[in-house]
């Protein structure tokens, strides 16, 4: 039988719309404990695994689910929403025993590019274990530059088994800074994949070639622009030009502000005018994609990195309320997609971002928590005079590294 037109077609309410497009993240964000403990507990490999097999089987059930029923639909996304959260957060916890302290910016950008971390979580579970120390493919002096790495930098091994310390967890305010900083990073993120491909389409009349297109190059590029960023900001520190924590708050200005300003000027660009849109629009989204591993991600694994997958899920926890209230509450913003109504919407948008930038430049600090429990023996490298800054002696450290008493 000849097809000569193929074509789906959903009759989908704005309602449901929303929830169809908040569900992945509902999902994403639903059981982050309970994945940040597991892969504490078992490992990141482990973790990883079992996610990309899952992900995998899912990809041939979305395409049916959709055809079917939307609230079937909506249950299928949620599960592949809370299945991709764990690769993302056990490859962060993974890759924090391979990655020397040094080259951290490359870490938190690769767990910050979606496509990337797909392609790393399959290898890792073919030829990577969770440890170097337990890995038969790596040279003796890999081995050895990755340990002493971590040895410089007074980097500690915790037991799986050891307590974690919920409480000084979840009251620390640098780790407060980093979920709002994440909060505005999503905030971002969810608007331009769920709602802006709709003012292209409605406001600037753009065909469905041209919003697949504008949509989509950016987030193509952002690999490059990312690990060529981290590589930068990871070799200035090195220098000792900027301190850590100086480069997380700096990398974040053009992270959140300033992306969420081009989007607002985005939508005073003169009708016809669509070189205007697309060189804002793919700028703001370029740098969002770009610096936000450099910024808050890294943040993360340097609070503490014995527990970073938990600290990465609680921020994810805070922050994700953003992920299903901004498809929601712009839907509500543009109802009649006007011009004026789009140009309130992206004011919202900046304001958020702005408002969690001010937080983390505030509050943030890249330097080690004290954590750990009394109980455990800890052994201090001091660090050498140039990396004594004001910014890394809070909290019981020496220099860069957690002493306690």
């Amino acid at each position: 039988m000849h097809v000569s037109h193929f074509q789906w077609k959903y009759n989908w309410d704005k309602k449901t719309q929303g929830w169809i497009l908040s569900s992945y993240f509902i999902g994403y964000y639903a059981m982050q404990f309970l994945i940040g403990w597991l892969t504490n507990r078992f490992g990141g490999k482990r973790v990883s695994m079992v996610g990309v097999v899952t992900l995998a089987c899912l990809q041939g059930v979305i395409v049916v689910a959709a055809a079917d029923d939307p609230t079937f639909f909506i249950i299928v996304m949620a599960v592949a929403g809370f299945v991709n959260g764990a690769i993302v957060t056990s490859i962060v916890a993974f890759t924090v025993k391979w990655i020397p302290p040094q080259e951290n910016s490359r870490l938190a950008t690769l767990s910050f590019s979606g496509l990337l971390l797909l392609v790393a979580a399959t290898l890792i579970c073919v030829f990577v274990t969770d440890s170097p120390d337990t890995n038969t493919r790596v040279s003796p002096q890999e081995r050895k530059y990755i340990q002493d790495s971590f040895s410089a930098h007074g980097y500690i091994t915790v037991s799986h088994t050891a307590e974690v310390p919920w409480r000084k967890i979840i009251t620390s305010l640098p780790l407060l800074a980093v979920a709002a900083a994440q909060f505005g990073t999503d905030w971002l993120l969810y608007c331009i994949i769920t709602t802006i491909p709709s003012y292209f389409k409605y406001v600037r009349h753009m065909d469905t070639f041209q919003v697949g297109m504008l949509s989509g190059l950016p987030f193509l590029c952002q690999p490059f622009v990312g690990m060529l960023a981290s590589v930068l900001v990871d070799r200035v520190r090195k220098k000792g030009t900027i301190t850590t924590t100086a480069a997380r708050k700096f990398c974040l200005a053009f992270a959140q502000p300033i992306p969420g300003l081009l989007l607002l000027l985005m939508s005073f660009v003169p009708e016809g005018n669509e070189a205007g849109v697309i060189v804002l629009y793919t700028a703001g989204v370029l740098m969002l994609m770009g610096l936000t591993g450099c910024s808050w991600v890294a943040n993360c694994v340097e609070m503490c990195p014995e527990y970073n997958s938990i600290i990465f899920s609680f921020s994810q926890v805070v922050a994700m309320s953003s992920s299903f209230i901004a498809p929601l509450v712009l839907s509500a913003l543009t109802p009649n997609n006007t011009t004026e109504e789009w140009r309130v919407c992206f004011g919202v948008i900046f304001a958020v971002a702005l408002t969690s930038f001010a937080i983390f430049t505030a509050f943030g600090s890249s330097a080690p928590q004290n954590w750990h429990s009394s109980e455990i023996e800890i052994l201090v490298t001091k660090p050498s005079t140039s990396e004594k800054t004001a910014d890394e002696n809070a909290n019981g450290t020496v220099g860069a590294y957690t002493r306690l008493e």
